[in-house]
């Protein structure tokens, strides 16, 4: 991965992969929560964006800010979340606070743990888990919320939910998934090869079994929401559905009072009409509408002008202009209507006129029952607003005709009662209960073209919210009745997402992940000094065993060649017989020194005990591993110590052998032989190099 990033084209397709995997972990959390109206209780991506950043630099900025715009551009297709208005912006900013949270982290962990740590430490498990990734994801979840409350996304009132679940959520992505994306990239395969699976395989465990947890509390709250809600329809169902039941019984009184007398005053009218509206506050009027045809028009205007001097008989045109009225086989005209001061405009209004009211007369004559309009304009409202008007016919004596030619004949006119669909929500709902619910009432009779009636509260273009649908059938029509949840949030909030249950989540987290980092390092750490020489620091006879068995069977399947060296120090017991073990000691780990910078990283040196050594050579020719050893016979031979004040020093014999593919010897028939072309460089006089199976008789280096 280093040497991909070393390019401008490998540090494109670099960002270009990192975005694409930000992007699948980020919709995968979504996807996961998706129904549950929530935010994910952790993110992972954060975890993948720290994890890459913190090991290849600032260089990988471009791919966190393109996966995270994505993973949000998704988020809003998918419903998720919404931001009317500003599909681009709120992602594009959400997206900046992902990349300070990487810088942010990132700088910290770099102050006091390094750039590659082993996470061995106390110290250093506690800065990364308890200070670099709560603090280094405050920027993200302040921007991300600050954000989501500028554009509506959020109400005011979840911030602290919202907040909190965001950095809980991202602070736990970089605590399980930033730890798990360092360990596993090929920079870290030594440091990490034994403890992966110790750390990782548990951490997650843990998380899918919070993520159930979290999805059956969810659960759990969408069901008491879900009931909820439910409860809450069937009672706004009953409550539309006492209004309608009242006004029914207003219209059949007002129509008694026709019925009782041929000639209702409009003062009459009045006094009998007073209770019913001051009691029903989304009755904007009732009214008495005689039927007459063209003949009796004239008559009727005479009559009431000798009430409303100024009466006439009008309709509106196509543009919605009041004009007289035009000829037409019946008029259904508004004489008397009561509050008469509000509602003066409508006085001398051919209801027939108007093919939504006219239809509504016809249907009304035809089965002789009460009939209400689908969702009209009022014309003594100058706004505009909307209603409906609900008419039952009066017909000339006390019976109603059987037939609707006989109804049509015998029709004497019509009581109306005009309704206001916005009081009615109004009036009906304004209980705290139905604080947090929007209501709409909509007109579904004919189900290919529905009528919005009414609404109480807005609801946000595009959100998918939790809704509980009742049918009302209404005076020949259909209705739909729609209770909707304001927050997407479950009802019970107590059950999931509260702010306490998420810290403690997280404390869980950072807790769980200390003890997993602890104790597999305090094992590393257990098995590295059984494996380590403890006077030289180089490893030990095992590890070098381990090392020579691994290199044998890589050479088998991959066919590398390899180069074991053994070297036996020449004239090594003079110098500690005379200079004591302390200065020996110390020869020893000067010739350790020497050997270590003899060799690659990759190479391992070990101490076999006494004063003979051995070095690994990895993936490196004969005639490379002769020069390496040669360099070292002559470094060694150079190297003095004082003795007494007199400088001493000592040589090496080495022996060569060669690990060769397709078929190589064993391990322990591989040292043998390096042994023995040690002890034959020894027994030619030392300060050599003797490969197995050449001549002995070497010049001296």
């Amino acid at each position: 991965m280093t040497r991909l990033m070393s390019t401008t084209a490998g540090r494109i397709a670099a960002n270009l992969l990192l975005a694409m995997l930000y992007w699948a972990l980020g919709t995968a959390a979504l996807r996961i929560v998706q129904g549950t109206g929530l935010a994910s209780p952790i993110w992972p991506a954060a975890g993948l964006a720290f994890g890459l950043v913190f090991q290849y630099g600032l260089v990988l900025l471009p791919g966190v800010l393109l996966g995270s715009f994505a993973t949000n551009l998704h988020a809003i297709a998918m419903g998720v979340a919404t931001a009317p208005g500003a599909t681009v912006v709120v992602p594009v900013l959400i997206a900046l606070g992902a990349c300070a949270e990487a810088v942010v982290a990132t700088e910290l962990a770099h102050r006091r743990i390094g750039r590659h740590p082993s996470l061995v430490a106390p110290t250093q498990i506690l800065w990364l888990l308890g200070v670099a990734a709560p603090i280094g994801t405050l920027p993200a979840a302040l921007l991300g919320l600050g954000t989501q409350l500028t554009f509506g996304v959020v109400p005011l009132d979840s911030s602290l939910r919202v907040g909190t679940t965001w950095w809980v959520g991202d602070t736990l992505g970089i605590v399980v998934f930033g730890v798990i994306t360092h360990m596993l990239l090929p920079e870290q395969h030594e440091v990490w090869r034994q403890r992966r699976a110790k750390v990782a395989l548990p951490a997650l465990a843990a998380v899918a079994v919070s993520m159930l947890l979290f999805l059956q509390g969810a659960t759990l709250g969408l069901q008491q929401r879900d009931a909820q809600l439910a409860n809450l329809a069937d009672n706004a169902a009953h409550a539309v559905d006492a209004q309608l039941q009242q006004l029914d019984a207003t219209l059949i009184g007002l129509r008694g009072l026709f019925l009782a007398s041929q000639d209702v005053t409009r003062a009459e009218f009045r006094t009998y009409t007073a209770g019913a509206l001051a009691t029903q506050p989304a009755l904007l009027a009732l009214s008495w509408n005689p039927a007459v045809d063209d003949a009796g028009l004239p008559g009727l205007v005479a009559s009431m002008r000798a009430e409303y001097p100024g009466f006439r008989v009008t309709q509106r045109d196509a543009n919605g202009a009041v004009v007289p009225v035009t000829s037409r086989p019946r008029h259904v005209v508004v004489a008397y209507i009561e509050p008469e001061a509000a509602n003066a405009s409508a006085v001398g209004f051919d209801i027939a006129a108007d093919p939504l009211r006219g239809a509504a007369v016809n249907a009304s004559i035809s089965t002789g029952r009460l009939t209400a309009t689908a969702p009209v304009r009022l014309v003594q409202l100058e706004t505009g607003d909307a209603g409906f008007l609900a008419m039952l016919p009066v017909f000339h004596g006390l019976t109603t005709p059987t037939t609707a030619s006989g109804r049509a004949h015998q029709l004497r006119g019509f009581v109306v009662a005009v309704y206001r669909d916005v009081p009615m929500l109004r009036t009906a709902f304004d209980g705290a209960q139905w604080h947090d619910v929007t209501l709409r009432l909509t007109d579904v009779t004919d189900a290919r073209t529905p009528l919005p009636m009414a609404a109480q509260h807005s609801i946000v273009a595009g959100t998918a919210l939790p809704t509980q649908r009742r049918a009302i059938a209404a005076f020949g029509r259909t209705w739909r009745l729609e209770v909707t949840q304001v927050s997407a949030t479950p009802i019970p909030e107590q059950l999931v997402n509260e702010p306490i249950v998420m810290l403690a989540g997280l404390t869980i987290a950072v807790v769980l992940m200390a003890f997993l980092l602890l104790l597999s390092g305090m094992e590393r750490q257990a098995r590295r000094e059984a494996d380590i020489d403890p006077l030289t620091g180089l490893a030990n006879r095992r590890a070098l065993l381990r090392a020579l068995e691994a290199a044998r069977r890589a050479s088998q399947g991959a066919g590398t060649r390899h180069v074991l060296l053994f070297a036996d120090l020449d004239r090594f017991k003079p110098v500690n017989d005379r200079a004591g073990h302390a200065t020996g000691d110390q020869l020893l780990r000067d010739i350790a020194g020497i050997l270590h910078d003899a060799v690659r990283e990759t190479d391992t040196v070990a101490r076999m005990g006494g004063d003979e050594f051995a070095v690994l050579l990895q993936d490196c020719t004969s005639e490379r591993g002769r020069a390496i050893a040669e360099a070292i016979v002559r470094s060694v031979h150079a190297h003095r110590v004082d003795v007494g004040g007199t400088a001493m020093g000592v040589g090496v014999s080495i022996g060569l052998t060669t690990i060769l593919p397709p078929d190589p010897e064993d391990a322990d028939v591989i040292l043998a032989e390096a042994d023995h072309a040690a002890y034959a460089a020894k027994f030619a006089g030392g300060d050599r190099v003797v490969m197995h199976g050449a001549p002995t008789d070497l010049a001296r280096d």
